[in-house]
């Protein structure tokens, strides 16, 4: 259980640098105009967080899926295509939304939450790092590097899901339809993507 908390903890920290130095390195760098460049942070932004409770879900109906492993993959594919802005960075939002989910499912696996905070501990460096790799005009290979090492490290060390895990269920109660509380974390997604 450590060894996959291990994996997924370091693979965080390269994903979001990955991520990051994608969006200074490339998007930043590209010399386009600030409406634009905001608008692609927008993007990414409601990618990588607005689809990581539909694909949550997705995973809870077929258990097998190795997200880790396949947002690796995706982000390291969005790396790859860095030449084209906005496909290299709705591929790379798409593998850290993947990527997320599967973290999320082995860091909250055996209700210990200890493991979960060191989980999401790994991203922030990550982030602050790739960002100052990507101003600093850093190469294309080293997060390349980090995200294919990481794909390896997640799927030989991250247990395989045969069947969903034990229901889990939180007893909250609202008067709103569900609709409406989907739309609002959408709009908290809108919200933290623009600011």
């Amino acid at each position: 259980m450590r060894s996959s908390l291990f994996a997924y903890s370091l693979s965080h920290f390269c994903v979001d640098f990955a991520c990051f130095w994608l969006l200074f390195g490339r998007v930043m760098a590209a010399g386009l105009p600030l409406e634009t460049v905001a608008l692609m942070f927008l993007a990414y932004n409601i990618v990588a967080f607005g689809l990581q409770a539909p694909l949550g879900h997705l995973c809870d109906i077929c258990p097998r899926i190795p997200a880790g492993f396949i947002g690796c993959a995706v982000v390291a594919a969005g790396l790859l295509a860095s030449s084209m802005l906005w496909p290299a960075l709705l591929l790379a939002a798409l593998g850290n939304a993947v990527f997320h989910v599967g973290g999320g499912i082995d860091s909250l696996s055996g209700s210990r939450m200890w493991r979960s905070g060191v989980f999401v501990s790994a991203g922030a460096p990550g982030v602050a790092l790739g960002t100052l790799a990507g101003t600093s005009g850093l190469s294309l290979a080293l997060p390349l590097g980090m995200v294919l090492v990481s794909g390896v490290l997640v799927a030989a060390l991250a247990p395989r899901r045969k069947a969903p895990p034990a229901r889990f269920a939180l007893d909250v109660s609202s008067g709103a339809p569900f609709a409406a509380l989907i739309l609002l974390a959408s709009l908290s997604v809108v919200i933290r993507a623009y600011v």
